[in-house]
């Protein structure tokens, strides 16, 4: 039996309506139709424009830009209905729906080239594209597009202006806009009024020039050239090339005015025909004695080599006694003009003293002003001055003041000079007010005002000073300028020292003559006779050089004897003692010998010798009598110093007293010149002063440096002399090969003196050197190793039976070590080509011979290279060559560059042929700081000539490593790395590579971190 109490209760569920599932069609319509308004909202916009021509555009390329962002594109475009043109349809991005205005404008930027500059640049990588300007009004989907870009508009940035002038002359769009010869804007266009009867043109000024620009400001147009003349001069008018070329306009504000309010964009202002009728600037009066040289419109004012101003008119004043020129001057002049202010006439005047204002010949007279220092307000009438103003204190330079007795031939323009550098000239000169001396007034450059001391002395060098007689001849005169227009001289008397500097304002006294002027010391030496001397004339020498003169000739009191009074210099007072001994030079010919030879010319001299015995006694208290020796004194080998003699076969203007040098500077003297060995030779007896005795060892040369040495050949005209007085009178220089040592020469020694140089110092390794041609050597070509000169060719002679040329040459002693068996000779000549240009110079001084040191014994006799030698272990790299291996050799040549990041590193040393002749090994020399960068993983490739890469579409790409590499080849290299270390080894020198024929991309990727030494 069954129990229902058991058996459970159904449970009773209502049944749904509607099933989930039936949500996600929903969801599918929602998200198409949001899909579907995304896209109609950000699809892009078609746009019409309207172009005169299709030249420029290019369907899916051309953009249309708004301040370089790409805001559409060019889809295609058509010929217009009516063949008017084109039409382009153009997709905008919807982003930019806001610049799709009725006002909006268009114009298609290209790159232009023009005489105001160059626009559009960009264009000629990324292709032309379109711009556009903003506008107002409804939107709009079809325009025209304009044929240039369009003016700039009151609220664009800048002040935005317009000028109404009556005729266009040659400006254009873009002529500058210049304020005081700055560019502060240009011209943005420029169209005619309703009636056609004006122009107006639309200006923009920059923004931080726009105050500049006020209600009083006058514009005026200075395009092309203005040409005034007449036979008082020449006006020639143009702003600046740019402006006459391509137009432009000025503007400025009247300085005698109120400046005006601020212009604000939008405002017309009036352009002017000229600067004249603009009526610009101050108006300053100048009275001037005659209308002569002067002319309305033409005559210009300068000031400091610049044309600052214009006369404007001309007119008598109320009493018509002057003329009054009526002057245009800039604004900014005002503040200089008061008092103080000159002015002037600057025309042409000839002279003695030269010729000034010759500038005024081809640009007509002008007017110089010079604005200076005052006080009170401007000043606007003038009196012109009738010469230039002479400097004064407060001008610039030394302005100082001579006084002397006789103005003598100086003038105005004469010229201040120091030791014959012209540093001033004379400014001008009066009289005092008693009537006793004149007055010259100096002027000393700035930059040579610190010559001029308080104890400076100044002597008159004008005119012409003749002294003479039988035993001499004195004709002086400075300079021909001096001859004719006189001049002054100044320096330290000899002796003092200089003191502190001048200042202007400062009053000397002018001095006749440099002997008045030098003051020295006085000493009196007694002659048995006056016969050989003459006041004025005869000069008193010690060790060859004029240190006094005589200066007077008197009988003593016994009528027995003559006495000279010579003028020293002051530092010689404290050496005159009783060992200081006078003797007479004149010219002496004896069986022993010649001497005083150089008195045939210079007239006769007195000697001097202040002996080896100083007292130390004061200036004051120093001898100033003395006996003039009847004969020189004998030879003395006491005098402290060298005493050597010299053997020659000719004695060639040599005589007692001739001066001998080391380097053309006096070391020494002759003390006697004879004949020896039964008159077969001349022996010359030489003092050296104890200071230079050192320079002289068992290597020194001694030859003559009488006259002049001339060498002529293809190199051109080699001239050697010795000092001005060696050539005239006679010296003997020396020089001693390698390095000073202590000298261990004693008084005595003998040395040969050689007739010249040349043969002095040609006894060194006499070596020969055949070669197949001669190769434009010649005598005399220089030897060379590393630029330095080491020998010189003696000869050259062909030798019959081999058809060759045998040089004989000679090697310095000093270098006689690099002459050796295996050393190499070549010729060096010039070469000329397109990847490379040497040795130029040979063209005009002749070809050289270049050594190349080698090993072994020294050799007398050697085979000439027919050119430069292969060399694998020289460079610039110390020792750190590798090979490169190629199968060609290409462009490269000895000396081409090897590139790391376009930096030269290195360059190739040489190439040869591999032992199989399969490959071309090419060896590099890498420069010692950069050697650590060539690891054993290191590539190398060639970058001669050019890599280019074109394609139809997508431009063309251009590799070169530089324009070194296009013509001479080049090698580039690389190391792997990424800002690490490169742990891969050095390379070491001798390690061969591969040079590849172009880099794989990720080469030129590489950057490793390698440290290089410093410098």
């Amino acid at each position: 039996m069954i129990d229902h109490q058991d058996i459970p209760e159904a449970v009773v569920t209502p049944k749904e309506r509607l099933s989930i599932i039936w949500l996600l069609p929903l969801v599918a319509v929602a998200i198409g139709a949001w899909l579907f308004y995304k896209s109609q909202a950000e699809a892009d916009i078609p746009v019409l424009i309207h172009f005169p021509t299709g030249q420029g555009l290019v369907a899916g390329k051309t953009e249309v830009r708004y301040q370089g962002i790409p805001i559409g594109l060019v889809e295609e475009f058509e010929l217009d209905t009516d063949l008017d043109g084109v039409v382009a349809k153009v997709s905008f991005d919807r982003r930019a729906s806001k610049a799709l205005k009725q006002g909006t404008v268009f114009w298609l930027v290209k790159p232009q080239v023009s005489l105001k500059g160059i626009s559009g640049l960009d264009t000629l990588v990324s292709g032309e594209y379109i711009s556009l300007r903003l506008g107002e009004g409804e939107p709009r989907f079809q325009f025209d597009a304009l044929s240039e870009p369009p003016p700039l508009e009151s609220g664009d940035p800048g002040l935005n202006i317009t000028l109404r002038a009556d005729t266009l002359g040659s400006i254009q769009y873009g002529s500058p806009v210049h304020y005081r010869q700055l560019q502060v804007g240009d011209v943005q266009g420029y169209e005619l009024t309703d009636d056609g009867k004006e122009v107006l043109l639309k200006v923009n000024i920059k923004e931080e020039y726009a105050p500049l620009v006020r209600g009083n400001s006058r514009f005026w147009n200075n395009s092309g050239v203005r040409l005034k003349g007449s036979l008082s001069g020449l006006s020639l008018q143009t702003d600046s090339i740019t402006s006459l070329l391509i137009g432009g306009i000025s503007f400025d504000t009247p300085g005698n005015e109120d400046k005006g309010p601020l212009v604000t964009s939008g405002q017309t202002l009036k352009l002017y025909d000229s600067f004249e009728a603009a009526d610009t600037g101050v108006l300053v009066k100048v009275a001037f004695e005659t209308a002569k040289g002067l002319e309305a419109g033409v005559t210009p004012v300068i000031f400091k080599g610049l044309k600052i101003g214009t006369v404007v008119k001309l007119n008598f004043e109320k009493e018509i006694s002057k003329v009054i020129a009526e002057i245009q001057l800039p604004p900014e002049v005002e503040s200089r003009l008061n008092n103080n202010t000159r002015f002037w006439l600057v025309k042409p005047r000839l002279g003695f003293s030269g010729i000034s204002g010759l500038e005024t010949l081809l640009k007509g007279n002008y007017i110089q002003i010079e604005p200076r220092k005052g006080e009170g307000g401007p000043v606007f009438e003038f009196e012109a001055l009738p010469n230039p103003p002479v400097l004064g204190p407060g001008d610039p330079g030394l302005n100082i003041t001579l006084s002397s007795d006789t103005l003598g031939s100086l003038q105005a323009g004469s010229p201040v000079n120091y030791r014959q550098l012209q540093v001033g000239d004379v400014q001008g000169y009066e009289l005092s007010e008693d009537g006793q001396q004149v007055h010259v007034h100096l002027n000393i450059r700035e930059e040579y005002a610190n010559l001029v001391k308080q104890n400076t002395r100044f002597w008159n060098n004008s005119g012409l000073s003749l002294k003479g007689g039988l035993s001499g001849l004195s004709l002086k005169t400075d300079s021909l300028s001096s001859l004719l227009i006189g001049g002054i001289n100044f320096d330290i008397a000899n002796g003092e020292r200089p003191g502190q500097n001048a200042t202007s304002g400062s009053k000397f006294k002018l001095y006749n003559n440099f002997e008045d002027a030098n003051t020295g010391v006085l000493v009196r030496v007694r002659f048995e006779s006056a016969e050989g001397l003459n006041a004025g004339v005869t000069a008193v020498r010690l060790q060859g050089l004029d240190i006094g003169k005589v200066t007077r000739l008197e009988m003593d009191d016994k009528q027995e004897s003559v006495i000279a009074t010579v003028k020293l210099p002051r530092q010689t007072a404290r050496r005159l003692s009783e060992d200081t001994r006078f003797w007479m030079v004149k010219p002496e010919i004896s069986l022993s010998g010649i001497s005083g030879l150089e008195t045939l010319i210079k007239g006769n001299y007195i000697e001097m010798d202040l002996g080896k015995k100083v007292k130390t006694a004061s200036a004051k208290s120093a001898q100033r009598l003395f006996s003039a020796l009847k004969e020189p004194p004998r030879l003395d080998y006491s005098t402290p110093g060298l005493h050597l003699r010299l053997f020659a076969q000719e004695a060639k203007g040599l005589s007692r007293g001739t001066p001998v040098y080391y380097r053309q500077i006096q070391v020494g003297s002759i003390q006697s010149v004879k004949l020896v060995d039964s008159g077969q030779q001349v022996a010359i007896d030489v003092h050296i002063a104890p200071s230079y005795s050192s320079l002289i060892n068992h290597n020194t040369r001694f030859w003559n440096t009488s006259g002049l040495a001339v060498t002529a050949g293809l190199g051109g005209v080699k001239i050697e002399s010795a000092p001005l007085k060696a050539m005239l009178g006679g010296g003997i220089a020396f020089d001693t090969p390698g390095k000073l040592q202590k000298s261990s020469i004693k008084n005595g020694t003998q040395f040969r003196l050689h007739p010249d140089r040349q043969k002095a110092m040609d006894d060194g390794l006499q070596i020969k050197i055949r070669f197949s041609k001669a190769n434009g050597l010649a005598k005399n070509a220089p030897i060379r190793y590393q630029g330095f000169d080491i020998g010189r060719v003696l000869g050259l002679t062909l030798e019959p039976d081999s058809d060759q040329i045998l040089v004989s040459a000679s090697i310095d002693k000093v270098y006689q070590y690099l002459i050796r068996q295996n050393s190499d000779f070549w010729v060096v000549k010039p070469k000329l080509g397109l990847t490379a240009t040497e040795n130029l110079e040979t063209l005009v001084t002749g070809g050289y011979i270049q050594v190349r040191p080698g090993s072994g014994p020294t050799a007398v006799n050697f085979r000439g290279l027919e050119k430069e030698p292969f060399l694998v272990d020289g460079g610039t790299g110390n020792g750190n060559i590798f090979i490169l291996r190629s199968d060609r050799l290409g462009s490269l040549k000895k000396g081409s560059p090897v590139y790391f990041r376009q930096i030269p590193v290195g360059e190739v040393t040489g190439f040869r042929l591999s032992d199989d002749s399969k490959y071309v090994n090419i060896h590099i020399s890498i420069e010692s700081r950069y050697a650590p960068i060539v690891r054993e993983n290191t590539k190398f490739w060639n970058v001669s000539g050019i890599d280019l890469n074109f394609k139809l579409f997508g431009g063309a790409k251009i590799n070169t490593e530089s324009v070194e590499s296009i013509l001479a080849g080049g090698i580039a290299m690389a190391t792997p790395g990424n800002g690490e270390e490169n742990t891969t080894a050095r390379a070491k020198p001798g390690t061969t590579f591969s040079l590849y024929e172009k880099a794989e991309p990720e080469w030129r990727n590489w950057s490793p971190a390698i440290a290089l030494p410093s410098r």
